[in-house]
């Protein structure tokens, strides 16, 4: 390496920032949240989206993206075209295996009480007599959730309790209640219709590469596949040195750790409502429901933290112009599965060898429960493939011309 070229550890011993800002990798809180939260007060004071002030924005987690991030792989037709092409594909979270994956909640009984409620206004029951205030008020101050308290009287009471009573003496509301059930579901899936395309990675280290097997066994068909090693490395460094374009920015600006927690995402049960019957949203709402959306790709549940994942994600709309195969052009390594095909894996070694891919080859530890991984040269083990193949075609030619 020549004196006058960086390194990219060189521009992570000192932090640009204080180490009370969140930009900082000296900052000890959850910088991911300020970060987003900082992109919401920004979309919102310029009536912006979240992600369009996410594509111009400058690139702000730059001392938090890791070095080297990791996809593992199945061996296919499509793993093999995001190689060739330097892409990644921008997939469906439904096509995930985790049910729970990019899932949004709201509280359900609070969507069908303010549904009645809505109705009763609408109709002009109350002025019609055909409902007293003492049950409008009742279903007003009544409880969507589980909490019961025994001493409540005329408010504070479950919202089911009171409906049960109320539709039994009165039909019509059993009706609202059905459609209003119909409508919540319809709602959800339209609000899931909204949701991004995604690329997980994992930030692991090598000795986790060589003993997580759970990541090899889930996602490489059981080591048949492989695992492909992004270096950021060039592009921290161009960006340092303002070398850069704004599109290669502008889709790492998607790229975010994922969030372990205990509870799912919940929708603000108004903004919930409001879509459902299709009223207008505020600005201040839509930019809320983009960061809901956002953060429910974001947040998995915590029984997923081992696999340090780290995702792209991105609207529909936009990964579409791609065709959901993004540019990704900062592959170094591929590491072969220890259970893979001698024909997929000579189809790598010649990959990597065309591409300037370093090639990796496993084999199990003698003493561990890990896998042990060794660099291979792809130049001399086609001349050996190639020299072997000439001994055995002498071989038997041989054996051919003295048996005649």
């Amino acid at each position: 390496m020549r004196k006058t070229e960086k390194k990219y550890s060189d521009y992570h011993k000192v932090s640009e920032y204080d180490k009370s800002d969140y930009r900082s990798f000296l900052y000890k809180g959850d910088w991911v949240k300020h970060q987003i939260d900082e992109i919401v007060k920004e979309a919102l004071n310029n009536k912006n989206s979240i992600f369009k002030t996410i594509f111009q924005k400058e690139f702000l987690h730059k001392e938090h993206l890791p070095q080297k991030l990791y996809k593992f792989y199945p061996f296919t037709q499509n793993s093999l075209k995001c190689i060739e092409n330097d892409s990644i594909y921008l997939n469906e979270s439904s096509n995930f295996n985790d049910p729970f994956d990019s899932l949004i909640q709201t509280n359900k009984q609070e969507f069908l009480k303010r549904y009645i409620l809505g109705k009763i206004e609408e109709t002009n029951l109350l002025k019609r007599n055909i409902i007293t205030e003492t049950e409008y008020y009742t279903l007003v101050h009544s409880v969507c959730d589980n909490s019961y308290n025994e001493n409540y009287n005329l408010y504070g009471k479950r919202f089911f309790d009171v409906f049960l009573k109320l539709s039994n003496e009165k039909e019509f509301v059993s009706d609202w209640y059905v459609y209003a059930n119909r409508l919540f579901d319809q709602t959800m899936v339209e609000i899931k219709r909204r949701s991004m395309r995604i690329c997980c990675f994992s930030s692991l280290n090598d000795d986790e590469l060589s003993k997580y097997m759970e990541m090899w066994g889930h996602y490489t068909d059981s080591h048949k596949g492989f695992c492909v090693e992004y270096d950021f490395s060039n592009y921290l460094i161009r960006l340092k040195e303002n070398n850069i374009n704004k599109l290669e920015t502008a889709i790492l600006n998607c790229i975010f750790p994922c969030l372990y927690k205990s509870v799912p995402v919940f929708l603000s049960p108004l903004i919930f409502y409001k879509i459902a019957l299709k009223k207008h949203l505020t600005n201040h709402q839509t930019v809320l429901l983009e960061k809901s959306i956002l953060n429910s790709h974001i947040y998995k549940s915590n029984s997923w933290s081992y696999e340090k994942e780290w995702r792209i994600i991105m609207p529909d709309e936009i990964s579409s112009i791609w065709n959901y195969l993004l540019p990704f052009p900062y592959i170094k390594s591929i590491y072969l599965g220890v259970n893979m095909k001698k024909d997929d894996k000579e189809y790598l070694y010649k990959i990597g060898k065309r591409k300037n891919i370093e090639v990796y080859d496993a084999k199990l530890n003698e003493y561990n429960y890990k896998l042990d991984f060794y660099k291979l040269n792809t130049e001399r083990y086609f001349k050996e493939q190639n020299e072997d193949r000439v001994i055995a075609l002498n071989n038997k030619l041989n054996f051919y011309y003295n048996t005649k």
